[in-house]
């Protein structure tokens, strides 16, 4: 607190202070006071020891935690309230509220945390209970991509330090390349296996390509055919619409429902459902006191609702509709269209079908394992 000191005997004041050990901070003259900062305690003891009649002592500002708190004294449920509070982030403190996992790229955090619960760590585990040793030697055991791992708590947060593998397990079991669709070979790469065809060769879908089985004048040998076959294809690609339809009509209402996630609770704090949206946003924050993220998350979903309407379209724009669905699609397909025949257009009572014939150059071959039968 800031105290003035006034009068014809302020050394007087001052000498009593030096006498009984009352120190003052930051002292200065101001328009004939004496200005400084003392505490609470050493003010109590000035005025108990100041003579009568002497300068006069005026408190200039009060600041410090014991005058904040001056005005919640008379308040005991907040400050019951306050020192439950303490309680509970005391007692949180002692839990995995974060893990984080660093280190991977091939191998994706879910199964590396999946395994971490299937050890009992998540969040909300208790600190004392987890074994960070065993549970990291533990991983290196069950994920054999793993060629490191380690288990770190600092605090709330638990991180999984990992490092993969550099040889990635590759499937060595005996298997074919069959056509998945009929086509005429424009190019062949294979890198294991016995090719039963050659370029310029029409095939059906389901004959075998590449076979697994190696036949040498001695032995047999079955390995993983590997490789490419391209070849030209013919594709017939359709999509039919309806007149009657029923379409979805945005509206200018919106609906916000918000969930709680505490650990692995999850509270909802709204009523129902919105059955009928258009444009749905989502948002996630991780509520935070003094700076620090407690173990819970705030999910907002932000929804603009629609309506549904039984709608006719005219045949002109129907037409329009099942034509642009059609060139999507082929679009979206994966291969790459050599030619194309003009688009055929049939009408029926319910509608319009848009049918296209294309000549495709794809890759047919389709892997298929080998059944092998041991014969005693």
């Amino acid at each position: 607190m800031t105290v003035s000191i006034s009068g014809e005997n302020c050394e007087q004041i001052l000498n009593l202070c030096a006498k009984h050990s009352i120190r003052y901070r930051r002292l200065h003259y101001k328009n004939g006071e004496i200005i400084g900062d003392i505490t609470i305690k050493d003010f109590r003891k000035l005025r108990t020891i100041r003579p009568k009649n002497s300068a006069k002592i005026h408190i200039v500002k009060k600041r410090g935690l014991p005058f904040k708190t001056e005005k919640y004294k008379k308040r005991f449920g907040f400050i019951v309230g306050f020192a439950i509070f303490i309680i509970i982030i005391e007692f949180l403190s002692g839990y995995i509220w974060n893990i984080s996992i660093i280190g991977n790229s091939q191998v994706k955090n879910a199964e590396l945390i999946q395994l971490c619960e299937n050890y009992g760590i998540k969040i909300g585990t208790k600190i004392s209970e987890i074994d960070t040793l065993k549970s990291a030697q533990q991983l290196l055991i069950d994920h054999k991509k793993l060629a490191w791992a380690s288990l770190n708590i600092e605090g709330t947060l638990l991180t999984v330090n990992v490092t993969e593998t550099k040889n990635s397990n590759e499937d060595i079991s005996p298997s074919n390349l069959v056509a998945k669709a009929d086509g005429e070979i424009k190019k062949i790469d294979v890198t294991s296996g016995t090719v039963n065809v050659k370029i310029g060769d029409t095939v059906r879908k389901g004959d075998i390509l590449v076979s697994g089985i190696i036949e040498n004048l001695s032995s047999t040998a079955f390995v993983n055919s590997k490789g490419t076959i391209t070849a030209f294809s013919v594709r017939e690609i359709s999509v039919t619409e309806n007149y009657r339809q029923k379409v979805f009509i945005s509206t200018n209402h919106f609906k916000t429902r918000t969930i709680l996630e505490i650990f692995t609770f999850k509270i909802p704090l709204y009523l129902g459902d919105n059955k009928n949206t258009s444009i749905d946003t989502y948002k996630s924050e991780k509520i935070k006191l003094f700076g620090e993220e407690l173990p819970i998350i705030k999910h907002i979903k932000s929804s603009q609702l629609t309506k549904d309407v039984n709608k006719v379209y005219k045949k002109d724009e129907l037409l329009k509709i099942a034509d642009s669905k059609l060139d999507k699609k082929m679009n979206e397909m994966n291969f790459k269209i050599i030619d194309k025949d003009e688009k055929i257009i049939k009408y029926s009572d319910d509608g319009i079908t848009v049918s296209q014939r294309v000549i495709v150059e794809e890759n047919i071959a389709e892997n298929h394992p080998i059944l092998i039968n041991t014969i005693n």
